[in-house]
């Protein structure tokens, strides 16, 4: 009888390992990663508008290969922020927690930086790309209406602490625990973001 009971309970822990594991990919693969190169591109958004100031705010100063050079990182930009943005799934649920602006922004980021990408060489005013700069800018900034930082912050941490588990551990336990710390923090978030 003790031999069944523990063939019994084995059976259960792969199965429900399993489980969490598969599970635990899911979510991974269909929310979080597009999620987070939703981030990352943003982020490049404005490491780009940064590094590349100096060439668009005079257009036709530079070398003609750094214009190419930052007019084709600007557009290749504006391409993947559009791309980015239609991969999050649930994108009004991650919209509404504050992590991201809404898809009406970054559609016009999207024609903005076209627009400061064809805007590089010739007779161009430098002022109007520096109004674009700021309007992109402004664009996308997540603005959270107050209820929201709590879940923002913890979701943030989730996200950090799951993707770096994962990535560097290799190692199931952790991934496991990762993944249902993130389970459970996302659905406490749940129940406190339907509360309001």
């Amino acid at each position: 009888m003790a031999l069944n009971e523990i063939l019994l309970t084995s059976f259960f822990t792969v199965v429900c390992g399993t489980a969490v594991f598969v599970i635990g990919n899911f979510i991974v693969k269909i929310h979080i990663e597009p999620l987070d190169n939703l981030l990352g591109t943003i982020a490049r958004v404005y490491q780009s508008l940064i590094f590349y100031a100096n060439v668009y705010s005079d257009p036709g100063a530079m070398r003609p290969a750094v214009i190419r050079s930052a007019s084709h990182d600007l557009r290749e930009l504006s391409s993947q922020i559009w791309i980015c943005a239609y991969s999050v799934k649930k994108y009004e649920f991650f919209r509404k927690l504050g992590l991201i602006p809404p898809i009406g922004n970054l559609i016009k980021v999207h024609k903005e930086l076209m627009g400061l990408s064809n805007s590089m060489s010739g007779p161009f005013d430098g002022e109007d790309n520096l109004r674009r700069r700021g309007k992109i800018e402004q664009l996308l900034l997540c603005k959270s209406n107050g209820k929201n930082n709590i879940a923002q912050a913890t979701i943030y941490t989730i996200i950090t602490i799951g993707l770096s588990v994962a990535g560097y551990f290799k190692d199931p336990l952790f991934y496991y625990g990762a993944i249902i710390i993130a389970l459970v923090s996302f659905y406490w978030i749940w129940k406190e973001w339907k509360k309001k």
